[in-house]
C-alpha cells in the first residue's frame, strides 16, 4: 500500500472526499503530527450528488463530507455565491475564505495557436451557419439536452459542436437521433486543445443546473465573443463585471429568446478578455492560496 509520507509538507491540500478520508485515516493511523490542511470545494454537494447518483447518496454524502471540513483545517471556497449558499444551509466555517480560481493564461494561448485534428471538421461543419457550442463533462449537472432540445425549435440557421464526454453521453445522441438533428449537431470526443474549436464557436453557452465556479465558461469567454450562460447564483458572481449574457435556469423557451438576442448584438470581446485575464490569472491565485 502506498503511503504519502505527510510529514514532509508544511501545507496539506486536499480536493475531494476521498482525499480527505485519506488524510484523516492517515492522522489517526500513525498519530503523526496534524499538518496545516486546506481543503478546496469545487461544487454544491447535494445538486451534484443528487444529480449524478440519487437520493439517498447524495443525503449521506452531503452529511459526511461538510462534517470533515470543521476539523482544524482552512476551508477554500471557489466563488462568493458558493459559499453563501453553504452558509445559508447552515455551513458555517470561521476558518473560511474565498480564493477564485486561476487560469494560466500564457499555456492557455499557445494551444490556441495550434489546430486542433478537428479544426478542419467543424470549420467545413460551421460553413454558412451560426455555430453555437459547449465544452463540458457530458452530466446531468451541465444540461446538455436542452440545448439540443432549444435547436429542435430555433431556425435552421443554427447549428450545435458540443465537445466532451461523460456519462449522458449516448443519451444526448439518442436524443440527437430522436429529434432529427444529427445533420446539425456534431458531437466531437474530449481533446486537451479544444480552445482551437470554441475559437470558431459564435456563441458558447452553458446551461448549467449547478457550478462550484465555472471553469470550463470563463475559459471559453477568452476565445468566444459571445457567451450565454445559466443564470445560478455562481455565474451571475463571477461574470459580474463581464459582458455576457443570461437566461433562465432550466427555462428551454428563456434559452431560445436570449440566443437569438444576443446572436443580434455586439460585445467587446477584447474588454471581456482583458477583464478575465486580471481577475482569474493563476498567479494571483496561487499568491492568495500562499496566505493560506
Amino acid at each position: 500500500m502506498f503511503i504519502i509520507q505527510f510529514h514532509k509538507y508544511e501545507k496539506i491540500f486536499l480536493h475531494c472526499l476521498l482525499s480527505e478520508v485519506y488524510f484523516l485515516f492517515h492522522r489517526l493511523l500513525f498519530l503523526s503530527r496534524y499538518k496545516k490542511a486546506v481543503v478546496t470545494i469545487h461544487n454544491i454537494i447535494y445538486k451534484t450528488a443528487f444529480l449524478d447518483y440519487n437520493l439517498v447518496k447524495a443525503n449521506i454524502i452531503s452529511f459526511i463530507w461538510p462534517l470533515l471540513w470543521r476539523l482544524p483545517r482552512k476551508v477554500v471556497f471557489i466563488s462568493k455565491s458558493q459559499k453563501e449558499q453553504y452558509e445559508s444551509d447552515g455551513y458555517v466555517y470561521k476558518n473560511s475564505c474565498v480564493i477564485y480560481n486561476g487560469i494560466n493564461f500564457d499555456k492557455l494561448n499557445k494551444l490556441i495557436a495550434l489546430n486542433n485534428i478537428y479544426h478542419n471538421n467543424v470549420l467545413e461543419f460551421k460553413s454558412g451557419y451560426t455555430l453555437l457550442g459547449i465544452a463540458c463533462t457530458l452530466n446531468k449537472v451541465k444540461n446538455v439536452d436542452i440545448i439540443i432540445n432549444a435547436l429542435s425549435e430555433l431556425d435552421d440557421n443554427y447549428r450545435l459542436l458540443i465537445i466532451g464526454s461523460g456519462p449522458e453521453e449516448n443519451r444526448l445522441k439518442e436524443l440527437t437521433l430522436e429529434l432529427g438533428l444529427d445533420s446539425r449537431i456534431l458531437f466531437i470526443p474530449y481533446h486537451y486543445n479544444h480552445f482551437s474549436l470554441l475559437s470558431i464557436v459564435d456563441i458558447y453557452l452553458q446551461p448549467s443546473i449547478s457550478e462550484g465556479f465555472g471553469l470550463s465558461a470563463i475559459e471559453a469567454a477568452t476565445v468566444c465573443k459571445k457567451i450565454l450562460l445559466s443564470n445560478i447564483p455562481t455565474f451571475t458572481d463571477i461574470f459580474s463585471d463581464i459582458d455576457v449574457q443570461f437566461f433562465l435556469v432550466e427555462n428551454k423557451n428563456s434559452l431560445i429568446e436570449n440566443i437569438n438576442r444576443l446572436n443580434a448584438r455586439q460585445v467587446d470581446y477584447h474588454n471581456n478578455r482583458n477583464k478575465i485575464i486580471k481577475k482569474f490569472n493563476l498567479k494571483r491565485c496561487m499568491e492568495n492560496y500562499d496566505k493560506v
